[in-house]
């Protein structure tokens, strides 16, 4: 039996990411695991909380949700690096106009409206059924 994908969704806690991540949840297939950051306003500041950690660790693919908010876009950031030093499929999505951060100007940026962000979700969908389609799926 093939285990389930599991999605992680690093996003700041505004109303334009959430917006996203409810899109991007949206356009997932049946089956699909969510995890998202466990970061607060009490955890700025501070270390990736274990438990976002193991879930990142876990996924099998990691969507970055970037906004304009910079502190909660470093921590998306951080989040990031880590998915990244683990070698995770990343799924990067940043509002337009909103500058890459630190080492992640490397990947394949898909910018989103924030009016209109289902076109970004149904790539992130796509990305997910390729990841489903993979070796050993």
């Amino acid at each position: 039996m093939v285990a389930p994908t599991t999605v992680f969704i690093a996003h700041c806690h505004d109303e334009a990411s959430q917006a996203v991540v409810d899109r991007v949840r949206e356009a997932l297939p049946a089956g699909v695991a969510v995890a998202t950051s466990a970061q607060s306003e009490e955890a700025r500041g501070r270390p990736i909380p274990l438990r976002s950690r193991d879930a990142i660790a876990a996924c099998d693919l990691f969507v970055a949700v970037l906004t304009d908010d910079p502190m909660e876009s470093d921590w998306v950031a951080l989040e990031t690096s880590l998915a990244v030093a683990r070698g995770k499929p990343i799924v990067p999505l940043k509002a337009r106009g909103v500058p890459e951060r630190g080492a992640l100007p490397r990947l394949a940026w898909i910018a989103f409206d924030r009016e209109d962000p289902a076109p970004a979700a149904r790539e992130v969908e796509g990305a997910v059924r390729e990841q489903l389609a993979g070796p050993g799926r």
